[in-house]
């Protein structure tokens, strides 16, 4: 009889059980495609991240936007493929001269997978002795100012990217200053100052510190 009733529960449980496990083979489905719907809307990780500190740096980088929004360098954030449309950065002077032309480098280790990692240059300001069309620039000591990426920046840096490798298939960028020009006709970079060569004023010496 003790044999016959432990069958008996057996065969109670039996049941319980499969009703549990097809209730998890419907709900798994449905939590997946959750999971990936909510991905999607957020789209994929990116971050950005300063490429060089130097301590005598002219510029420091205030704020900075992407995917509209603001963002920490370093840390990632949720956007689209279209990530950098409309990026920009609030930067402040913090020599003690004017400035008057702004280089700041995006570059993109990750095509280092297909060659030299790719590099693009933001301009702003004229520069001096050059013959171009850029809209001059003064940039007053202790002052602050947003440089943007305008969109048809964007479409020349996508454009350059997708030589080599689609553009949304990046998830990281760097950014640096690379050149600065002050309105007395010296300049930074790369951590040195320089000036301007009195033999070809588009060529600029680093000044020995």
């Amino acid at each position: 009889m003790k044999y016959n009733h432990s069958l008996t529960n057996s065969n109670k449980v039996i049941p319980a059980c499969l009703s549990v496990l097809c209730l998890s083979i419907l709900v798994l489905p449905w939590c997946l495609s959750s999971d990936i719907l909510t991905r999607a809307a957020q789209g994929q990780i990116k971050t950005l991240e300063k490429h060089e500190n130097y301590p005598n740096e002219p510029l420091n980088f205030v704020e900075i936007k992407a995917a509209n929004k603001s963002v920490r360098l370093g840390e990632g954030f949720s956007a689209g493929e279209n990530w950098l449309q409309n990026a920009s950065f609030r930067v402040k002077n913090v020599s003690n001269k004017e400035i008057v032309y702004i280089e700041i480098d995006i570059n993109f280790p990750e095509t280092k997978s297909s060659g030299n990692e790719m590099s693009y240059r933001l301009k702003f300001g004229h520069r001096p002795a050059a013959h171009d069309s850029n809209r001059a620039l003064s940039f007053k000591s202790d002052s602050e100012m947003i440089l943007g990426l305008t969109a048809e920046n964007y479409d020349r840096l996508v454009k350059f990217v997708e030589e080599r490798q689609q553009f949304s298939t990046l998830s990281n960028a760097t950014i640096r200053i690379g050149f600065v020009i002050f309105a007395d006709g010296t300049a930074w970079g790369g951590g040195l100052f320089h000036r301007q060569d009195p033999n070809n004023p588009n060529r600029y010496i680093p000044v020995p510190s």
